[in-house]
């Protein structure tokens, strides 16, 4: 009977163990994704979409934002789930992560719903909008707190449980090291196929020093 209880005490532990290293991988993985999400969306937003012009253009840019912007919530969405079943966190974590989860659907829905609106795959892009714009920043800063907000508590946990930190630390290297890779490399091919486009801002210039007769 005793061996049997020890057992399954032995299962709980290494359970809620598990359950912290996923919890403080997601959180970091979270963070990392969010912030690559940030930059590549300002770059997008605020470069590309106003350097080239041609509504094809327009349209695949605003594809990339995205899927950048659904993989970052992915991983928002994942590491709050394990943060609020994760009864260690104080309860203010647990509720701010809470309400982040319920923000981060609602963000889902809203962008979804702006990016299948008839009217932007017939006139324009929505992020050339400067409301849509200011609630990118908004919603982006957002996210980049929230998902930095457990990585220390999580961290905490680990210790208390006397597991040793760098049992984790190398699962999260390389888990963010793949991370960036493959969306650094995505992007860099983006990049490439971005280069191929003509540049309309140089062709409407010269159009102008051309006479009109």
């Amino acid at each position: 009977m005793w061996l049997e209880m020890f057992i399954s005490l032995a299962w709980i532990s290494e359970g809620w163990i598990l359950i912290h290293n996923i919890s403080l991988v997601t959180s970091v993985m979270a963070l990392v994704s969010t912030l690559t999400s940030f930059v590549a969306c300002c770059f997008i937003i605020f470069f590309a979409l106003k350097f080239y012009k041609v509504h094809k253009q327009h349209m695949e840019l605003t594809a990339v934002f995205m899927l950048f912007q659904m993989l970052s919530f992915s991983f928002l969405l994942i590491a709050a789930v394990f943060c609020i079943i994760d009864s260690v966190y104080p309860k203010s974590y647990r509720i701010i992560e809470g309400v982040g989860f319920f923000l981060i659907s609602g963000t889902i829905v809203y962008i979804v719903y702006l990016y299948l609106q008839p009217e932007n795959l017939l006139k324009r892009s929505f992020l050339v909008k400067k409301d849509h714009q200011r609630v990118f920043w908004i919603y982006g800063i957002f996210s980049v707190l929230i998902s930095a907000l457990p990585i220390y508590r999580g961290k905490e946990n680990i210790t208390e449980c006397q597991v040793p930190l760098s049992h984790v630390s190398g699962t999260i290297a390389v888990a963010v090291l793949v991370y960036l890779f493959i969306v650094g490399l995505l992007f860099i091919i983006f990049l490439k196929y971005m280069l191929s486009w003509p540049k309309l801002r140089r062709l409407s210039t010269h159009s102008r020093r051309v006479p009109a007769f």
